[in-house]
């Protein structure tokens, strides 16, 4: 798998700095002072983990959550920040935030939190590639415009093999994609 790439939002030269040189070893790290840089970041280099402080000049960090998760909610967000209060903490959750760390900050807890929450949110890149086959099948299928009984042995013969190889390891996933992309094929069946 290719080097997951983080993206570290802070007005602060030297957080920037200490951010990446702590990872840049593991992963690709790219470093903006602001909101709008950020924001850009997000649309051309699609970071698969985003380090964002909260206190910003001009567009302040809350700002750029929910500008962040509107633009791809699937990018996981960790807000760096001092959170003086639960209400701040609750309030970053709910908007999107998938942890947050204290500033000052020590660099081996941003690499443990950086790995885990990798771990537990970036999907493989042959997963990718499944979900896209996937949709292709779906697409083919209503092109053909085939029974639901025909789309199924058409699944089963032409692509389960092909998608249960892409997944390697991951053939729970894959089985549920295959459910999911099975049971929208029946609600099209039905509603023709």
């Amino acid at each position: 798998m290719d080097k997951a790439t983080i993206l570290a939002v802070d007005d602060e030269l030297g957080v920037r700095l200490s951010i990446e040189e702590s990872l840049k070893d593991e992963y690709n790290v790219i470093t903006v002072e602001n909101g709008e840089k950020a924001l850009k970041s997000v649309v051309d280099d699609k970071p698969d983990l985003i380090i964002l402080d909260l206190k910003l000049p001009g567009m302040d960090g809350i700002e750029i959550l929910k500008k962040i998760k509107e633009i791809d909610n699937e990018i996981p967000v960790v807000v760096l920040t001092v959170i003086d209060n639960i209400e701040t903490a609750k309030k970053i959750i709910k908007l999107g935030a998938v942890d947050y760390f204290n500033k000052p900050f020590d660099v081996s807890e941003i690499k443990i939190l950086v790995k885990n929450i990798l771990n537990k949110y970036r999907r493989p890149q042959n997963l990718i590639e499944t979900e896209s086959l996937i949709a292709k099948v779906a697409e083919d299928t209503l092109k053909e415009n085939l029974t639901l009984q025909e789309a199924v042995k058409k699944f089963e013969k032409t692509y389960v093999s092909t998608i249960m190889d892409k997944v390697y390891g991951n053939r729970k996933k894959a089985l549920e994609i295959l459910q999911t992309e099975e049971n929208y094929l029946k609600n099209i069946d039905k509603n023709n």
